[in-house]
Parts: C-alpha cells; sequence; structure tokens
C-alpha cells in the first residue's frame, strides 16, 4: 500500500498556453518542417537576388541612355 504511492506518477494539471507551446516547439523542430522553412528561405533570397538584378539593370540602362544622349 505505501509503496504504490510511491510509484505512482502524479496528476499535475499542464496550462493549455504551455501545451501548446511544447507542441509548437516539438512541431517546429521536426526535419519536414525544418527542410519546408529552409526552402521558403532560400526563395525569399532568390526573390530578392533577382529584384537586385533588375534594378542593377536599370540603373545601368539609364547611365548608358544618359550617355548617349549627352
Amino acid at each position: 500500500p505505501l509503496l504504490d504511492n510511491l510509484f505512482k506518477p502524479k496528476e499535475r494539471f499542464i496550462p493549455e498556453k504551455e501545451m501548446h507551446m511544447r507542441s509548437k516547439r516539438i512541431y517546429d523542430n521536426l526535419p519536414e518542417v525544418k527542410k519546408k522553412q529552409e526552402e521558403k528561405q532560400k526563395r525569399i533570397i532568390i526573390q530578392s537576388n533577382r529584384l537586385r538584378v533588375e534594378m542593377f539593370k536599370k540603373q545601368l540602362l539609364d547611365q548608358l541612355l544618359q550617355r548617349n544622349t549627352e
């Protein structure tokens, strides 16, 4: 009887917010989710690089056109 109490896990109340946070943390550490996040970051970087290239081309073209008109 006394030993039964020693090995029983205590039932404890876990707040709902804490459960959600724990679940999200575990989910975010899954390999599939990490890979998806990395791919998203890559797409963002590629898109920003494309925008930079377009801006550079436009500036270069503007400079060339200005020189030709002078």
